[in-house]
């Protein structure tokens, strides 16, 4: 008998049925006890792809503050950042931040047509502040009326100064 914090198994899909048959019965297949292995397992990857994306973060704060200091060298950091904000973009997706995903991915698509970045220091700073809002606030999900008002600021610093 289950209780009321067990998690029932999925109803099967026809494709699901017509792939291991009629006679298999699917709440056999997904146990209560399959279903929290299974919940350990997406825990466990959700963790990791979190721990791998925090250090492709701290490496794009680095590179930021490399562009900063080396204003000679900027084409190079900035394509670092480019290629770093793609990747951290796909793993925040994966694990259900939707809202980091869309910073990453406006820095991306600021940063990779930027050809002046002293000028537009201001602009990496604020994706910088609103990954990090992110991330320390653990907004998963786009992040309701506060992660529109970030995007918002964003959109607008992008448009009056670049």
């Amino acid at each position: 008998m289950q209780t009321m914090n067990e998690k029932k198994a999925p109803s099967p899909t026809s494709a699901i049925r017509k792939k291991i048959g009629k006679n298999v019965n699917m709440h056999d297949v997904f146990s209560p006890e399959k279903i929290k292995e299974c919940d350990a397992i997406i825990e466990r990857a959700n963790n990791e792809f979190l721990k791998e994306a925090l250090g492709i973060w701290q490496s794009i704060i680095h590179d930021f503050g490399d562009l900063y200091a080396n204003p000679d060298a900027s084409l190079p950091i900035l394509k670092k950042i480019t290629k770093s904000s793609m990747e951290i973009k796909g793993k925040l997706d994966a694990i259900g931040y939707g809202l980091g995903m869309k910073i990453a991915k406006s820095l991306h698509d600021f940063a990779e047509k930027d050809c002046v970045p002293q000028k537009h220091m201001v602009i990496y700073g604020k994706h910088i502040d609103a990954m990090n809002t992110v991330i320390r606030s653990n907004l998963k999900g786009d992040g309701g009326a506060i992660g529109n008002e970030i995007m918002k600021a964003l959109a607008i610093l992008i448009k009056k100064l670049a």
